[in-house]
This record gives C-alpha cells, sequence and structure tokens, in this order.
C-alpha cells in the first residue's frame, strides 16, 4: 500500500495507528519514543491504553486541555497538531533534526501535506525490519503501525516463490520481504513514478536484486502479469474489493492473497463474487489485526488460500 497508507480519515483528527507511509496504514499521529527520548524532546508523555502493546501509542501533553501526537520517521518528529514554531525548536535535540507538522495526507498517491516548523529538510532515512529506507516525507508515507505486519510476512515467503505487490510505494511490503528471502522473486507496481524511483534507490541502499518494479495501475498490469504470482499483497485498504478480479487474474491457479480491509467496510460478498468470476474457491488462513486505523475500525489483513 502504497502505504503508504491510508489514512485519510485518521490524519483529520481521528485516533488510528496508521501513520507516514503508504504503507498506503497508516495512522500519522502515533509516536513511539523510548523513555529517555521522550523527556529529552522536552515532552511529558502518559502511555495511551491500549490492548495491544505493540502498536507503540502515545501521547504528549503540551498544557492543560490540549496534546502532542507524532512520532519519528529516521531523524524526523513527525506531529500530528501544531505546538507553535518556538516550541518545536526546542524539540530539535539528539536525533532529531527535523521538526515537522502533519496537516493531511489525500489524493490518489497519498501525498502528505506537510509543513516545516523547525529545521530543514524532510528527507530521511529510517531503518525497520532490518532495513534501510530513504524517503522525502513531502511526497511520501510511512506507518509505524505496519511495523509487525511486516515482519510477518518476511517469515511467510518461501525461496523460489514469486510474489506481485499491488501497491508497492517506496517498498514497504517489498524490501523486507526481499531481504529476508533472496531467493524469491518480487514484482513490484506502483501507479506513482517517484515511488517507484524511491523503490528502486532503496532496493540500491539495501543491496537487493530479486525486485523488479513497474509504473502503472495494476488492474491494467494485471493481463500481462497472468498466473505469475504464487503470493499477492493487495495493501489497499480503501475499497480492496474492487482490485480482487486484478488479484485473481495475477494468481497461479494455486496460491496466496494477502488481503488487507478495514473491518467495517468489509464487503465479504463481493469477495466471494471476485474468487467464483476468476474460477477459484478459496479459505481463509488467518485474519490479523495489524493496527487500530480510527476509534471503531481496525485495519486487518486476511491470508486467503485460493485454488482453481
Amino acid at each position: 500500500m502504497a502505504e503508504e497508507d491510508e489514512d485519510k480519515e485518521d490524519t483529520q483528527g481521528c485516533k488510528g495507528d496508521q501513520g507516514l507511509g503508504g504503507e498506503t496504514s497508516q495512522n500519522p499521529g502515533c509516536l513511539d519514543i523510548p523513555e529517555d527520548k521522550r523527556k529529552a524532546l522536552g515532552f511529558r508523555y502518559k502511555e495511551a491504553s491500549c490492548k495491544d502493546k505493540g502498536e507503540g501509542r502515545s501521547r504528549g501533553r503540551q498544557g492543560k486541555g490540549s496534546s502532542t501526537r507524532g512520532m519519528i520517521i529516521g531523524d524526523i518528529l513527525v506531529l500530528r497538531k501544531n505546538p507553535g514554531r518556538k516550541r518545536a525548536q526546542r524539540m530539535l535535540k539528539g536525533k532529531i533534526k527535523t521538526v515537522c507538522f502533519l496537516k493531511q495526507i489525500s489524493g490518489k498517491k497519498r501525498k502528505p501535506e506537510i509543513e516545516v516548523l523547525a529545521g530543514d529538510g524532510l528527507k530521511t532515512i529510517h531503518r525497520e525490519a532490518g532495513c534501510l529506507f530513504e524517503l522525502d516525507l513531502s511526497k511520501f508515507m510511512w506507518s509505524p503501525g505496519n511495523r509487525r505486519e511486516r515482519e510477518r510476512m518476511q517469515g511467510l515467503v518461501k525461496p523460489g516463490e514469486t510474489v506481485i505487490d499491488m501497491f508497492a510505494g517506496i517498498g514497504y511490503w517489498s524490501i523486507p520481504i526481499a531481504k529476508a528471502c533472496p531467493e524469491c522473486r518480487i514484482i513490484a507496481i506502483d501507479i506513482n513514478p517517484e515511488a517507484i524511483r524511491q523503490l528502486e534507490r532503496n532496493c540500491q541502499l539495501n543491496g537487493i536484486s530479486n525486485i523488479s518494479a513497474r509504473v502503472g495501475d495494476c488492474r491494467e498490469l494485471a493481463k500481462d502479469l497472468q498466473d505469475r504470482a504464487d503470493r499477492i499483497i493487495l495493501g489497499w485498504i480503501f475499497r480492496p474489493e474492487s482490485f480482487l478480479d486484478a488479484a485473481f487474474r495475477m494468481l497461479k491457479p494455486k496460491g496466496i492473497i494477502h488481503f488487507h480491509y478495514l473491518d467495517r467496510f468489509l464487503q465479504e460478498e463481493e469477495l466471494k463474487r471476485a474468487a467464483e468470476r476468476a474460477g477459484y474457491s478459496f479459505r481463509i488462513l488467518s485474519d490479523v489485526k495489524v493496527k487500530q486505523y480510527s476509534p471503531r475500525t481496525y485495519h486487518r489483513v486476511m491470508d486467503l488460500e485460493a485454488w482453481k
């Protein structure tokens, strides 16, 4: 997903855990900062109540009746509320070189609208899941809430498999998988040419050679990639059912689709109809919670084993 993703609702004030990233999840709002770094940044933090501690959700308080929430990406602190430039300037401590305010994420390419409050530059290198990701936060999203799912995927892909990432972004899913399983082959698709160029740079940064990147709409490219994939990552959570026809077309007669969705909006009948149209039967191997997207909605991923 294009990570990217994703979180149009949350960027306007919901409490989800998605983030800048394309990773399409993506609550750009949550912060996972060790205690020593919290104090160094000048915030008083109180851990938010969260059943899933792995989500790393916290809130920083600015004063009575207000709060500042954010996350560290590389050496950039991204805030969900604007604390003012003077306060932001005091946050330039330790590894933090830039403090910025995320206004919203919008458009088909999920481009962040972001304002630099202190420091300069929105280019950084973020380390996660044993990989390095170079990105420009004025152009691409990042979702720390997707970390556990990235790590889970690293353990699922097997040598010799062909994986198609339908919404690759800058390599949110593809690069960790390729790094963990150099014997697999990944075809990474994204409609955004800038994202694909960044993905290719990230491949070089990580010494990866088993990803081939393609620019285009995955629905239009599906014809050329028919029956190619052992495994499909359908990482777009907004009406993902509309991309199932393309996913089944690219899948081999037997394979797995990792189907990302928002639980409140899942159209189960559309999933069944898409499988029937393509001549597939399927069963659900697992249904995993990735993160909270908004107060009553979760981003989940369903592993579908399909066969003809």
